[in-house]
């Protein structure tokens, strides 16, 4: 059987003759003219666009327009004939049991709607809502990718709406305001808390949970899969920005997700912080992995580095290289605190 890896190599070669000033570079790496922007109208000769392989599979990244995605996404962006054959090909070479399972995982995840927790329904998802609303202005700024906008709601007092389905649940909703809302899904997809994220900068408190079972606050159950490398963040919003990631905001790190050894921690680069410093050293001690950001970076968090510039598959890159456990964590532990 072929893997997926070798099927995108297959058509790579089949899209090449497309691709102008394309060029095999070795090692799975393979430039040309990005398709996309057009790459430089005033030199014909430069190339910058690149597919490069990671993991198995092959991502395409433009270093004149930032555009980055996957091959597959690439391909159906600029060959959509070309794509369905691609596709039909990735079904068709799964063998018997693998097509069973494709089926079973696709209706498991058809299942995991937000309907499954009514008050949600009342709400609008930020893809719904006009660019100059605040909330979508405000996702829109923290360059949050459109493809989890529909992930995110905002709803105009969330104290009172909050009051209608528990009730009491706030004796006082005179200093009420609108907040983004971030439900929290586990396994199956039911909603089991929620967080309202304050729009205002000066806001005295700018996160509230609300808790709806007693489970753990774990953000992003519902697209994990922990049999595979998966990260484990400190906030839901760091989470988006990263595959298989998800937020233990303020979750017991003893759960069964933190103790999985396909887990990769990441903290927010605070070498300053006491509390992250003596998190980081227990995950050294416990030989869990962790990323050690390098000294390059400044920014506080994933969020800060998006914002700042860094673009989601190079900062998956920056974390796969700087994955670090046992004795090798140690050294860059000592050098991270220094910073």
């Amino acid at each position: 059987m072929k893997t997926n890896f070798l099927i995108e190599s297959k058509y790579i070669s089949l899209l090449s003759n497309s691709l102008l000033l394309f060029k095999n570079k070795g090692e799975n790496t393979y430039n040309f003219r990005c398709p996309i922007c057009g790459d430089s109208k005033k030199d014909p000769y430069k190339a910058r666009g690149y597919i490069i392989h990671n993991e198995g599979t092959h991502f395409f990244k433009c270093h004149n327009c930032s555009a980055s995605m996957h091959f597959g996404s690439f391909l159906k962006e600029i060959n959509p004939g070309l794509y369905g054959e691609f596709k039909l090909e990735c079904l068709s070479d799964q063998e018997p049991e693998e097509k069973q399972r494709f089926k079973t995982d696709i209706t498991k995840f058809a299942k995991r709607r937000s309907d499954k927790f009514a008050p949600l329904k009342e709400l609008k998802k930020i893809s719904q809502l006009r660019y100059d609303h605040p909330a979508k202005e405000y996702v829109v700024k923290r360059k949050i990718d459109n493809k989890h906008h529909h992930r995110l709601y905002y709803v105009s007092k969330f104290k009172e709406w909050i009051n209608k389905h528990v009730p009491e649940k706030f004796e006082n909703t005179t200093h009420d305001e609108g907040r983004l809302v971030i439900p929290f899904f586990d396994e199956n997809g039911y909603v089991f808390a929620v967080q309202g994220r304050s729009l205002k900068k000066d806001s005295k408190v700018r996160y509230i949970s609300i808790m709806f079972q007693n489970l753990d606050k774990i953000y992003g159950l519902e697209r994990l899969n922990p049999n595979r490398t998966f990260y484990i963040c400190e906030g839901p919003i760091d989470s988006l920005f990263v595959p298989n990631c998800i937020a233990m905001a303020g979750a017991d790190t003893s759960s069964k997700y933190s103790t999985n050894s396909n887990a990769v921690f990441i903290y927010d680069n605070e070498p300053r912080n006491p509390e992250i410093v003596r998190r980081m050293e227990n995950c050294i001690s416990e030989d869990k992995k962790l990323v050690i950001w390098p000294d390059y970076i400044q920014e506080k968090d994933m969020n800060d580095m998006i914002i700042n510039g860094i673009d989601a598959v190079d900062l998956k890159f920056i974390i796969k290289n700087s994955t670090y456990s046992g004795l090798k964590a140690k050294l860059e532990m000592s050098k991270w605190k220094k910073i």
